[in-house]
């Protein structure tokens, strides 16, 4: 029988944890309108910009460390933060807060011969889990893009931008419910 590594168990348990708390806000979501949610958004963009000196210091950290271990350069680019990039970030976040809430939107309709009207409707298709390496930057535009509709997220980091995608998941929180 094969045994499990100590380090398998502790990403499911983070895992199974993180599903829980992301099933428990998309009820939470489910009750929010258009108006909250987007403000939701903006906050979190307000929190990267504010955020902006803790996350790119820590990215400076994961930089060297990455030097250290030897990445390769297209890898350091990847992990590479700037306040170009975090601004973006930020950027992407405001413009889905902008959008129009798609949920609710019918996107058709068919009337059946005996008369029973049938719509497609949007609707948040539910917990959603991202897993990203070396690019710290991915996490507000895929927290923000499934967030306006509803969508809980979990993003997770791989070990090489542990600490300043940290940063970027604290200000993204401000997206929370």
């Amino acid at each position: 029988m094969a045994t499990q590594r100590n380090d398998d168990l502790e990403v499911t348990e983070l895992v199974e944890g993180l599903a829980r708390a992301g099933r428990a806000a998309q009820r939470v979501l489910a009750r929010k309108t258009d108006a909250e949610k987007s403000a939701a958004l903006k906050l979190a963009a307000g929190a990267l910009r504010d955020s902006a000196d803790d996350i790119l210091a820590a990215n400076a950290r994961d930089m060297a460390a990455g030097e250290a271990n030897g990445l390769t350069g297209a890898l350091l680019d990847r992990l590479r933060l700037d306040s170009g990039r975090l601004e973006a970030m930020a950027a992407a976040v405001d413009a889905v807060a902008d959008l129009p809430d798609p949920v609710g939107d019918v996107i058709d309709t068919a009337t059946r011969p005996n008369g029973l009207v049938l719509s497609r409707v949007r609707v948040p298709i539910g917990l959603i889990g991202i897993i990203y390496e070396s690019r710290p930057h991915a996490q507000g535009r895929g927290v923000g893009g499934k967030f306006e509709p509803g969508d809980p997220c979990g993003a997770g980091q791989g070990a090489r931008s542990g600490r300043n995608s940290g940063g970027c998941g604290a200000a993204s929180a401000y997206a929370g419910p």
